[in-house]
C-alpha cells in the first residue's frame, strides 16, 4: 500500500508540464488578489501589455527581482504596463509580508496550489512572462534577470503594444 502511494505521488509529479512559446495564447485563469478582488488573465487585462511573474519568498533571485520590476513598473505604468505577481504554493501572509516588505504596487495573486503555475509550466523561479495587449505571449524569462535585461524586454513588450494597436 505504502509503495503504492509513493509511485502515485512520483507519477503525479511527472506529469508533463505544458511548452508556452512566442505567439501562443496565454493560459486564462483567475486568482484572489492580496486586495481581496479576483483578477482575471488575460480577459481582465485586455488591451495592457501584461507581465506575469511566479515567485514565492523564499527563492533569493525572486527576493531582488521584485523590488527591480517595481521600480520598472513605476517608469512605465502611465503607458498601460500591468505586472501581475502570481505568489505560487504560500500562503496569504506569506505573501502579504513579501509585498510590504517591498512596497509592491502592482497585482499580487495568490497560487495557493500552484494549479496556475502548472498550467504555465512553472519549473522554475522566478519565472516571467510578457503578454501582449491581444492576450498572447511575446517572451517567456526563465530564471534571474539583470535590471538592465529587464529593462530592454519591457520596453520591447511596450513597443509591441504600440505596435499591435
Amino acid at each position: 500500500m505504502i509503495t503504492a502511494v509513493l509511485l502515485a505521488g512520483a507519477l503525479a509529479g511527472c506529469e508533463k508540464a505544458p511548452v508556452l512559446a512566442k505567439g501562443d495564447p496565454a493560459p486564462p485563469f483567475k486568482l484572489e488578489a492580496l486586495r481581496g478582488e479576483a483578477l482575471a488573465i488575460p480577459e481582465g487585462v485586455t488591451g495592457h501589455p501584461v507581465v506575469v511573474r511566479f515567485w514565492a519568498d523564499w527563492c533569493p533571485s525572486c527576493r531582488a527581482e521584485m523590488a527591480v520590476l517595481e521600480k520598472q513598473y513605476q517608469q512605465r505604468k502611465e503607458k498601460r504596463l500591468r505586472v501581475v505577481a502570481v505568489n505560487v504554493g504560500q500562503d496569504r501572509a506569506t505573501a502579504q509580508r513579501f509585498a510590504d516588505e517591498f512596497a509592491l504596487t502592482y497585482d499580487v495573486l495568490l497560487d495557493g496550489s500552484s494549479q496556475v503555475a502548472r498550467r504555465y509550466g512553472v519549473n522554475a523561479l522566478p519565472m516571467t512572462y510578457l503578454i501582449g495587449p491581444d492576450g498572447k505571449i511575446i517572451n517567456k524569462i526563465i530564471g534571474e534577470i539583470d535590471e538592465k535585461i529587464l529593462a530592454g524586454q519591457l520596453d520591447q513588450l511596450m513597443e509591441a503594444a504600440v505596435r499591435g494597436r
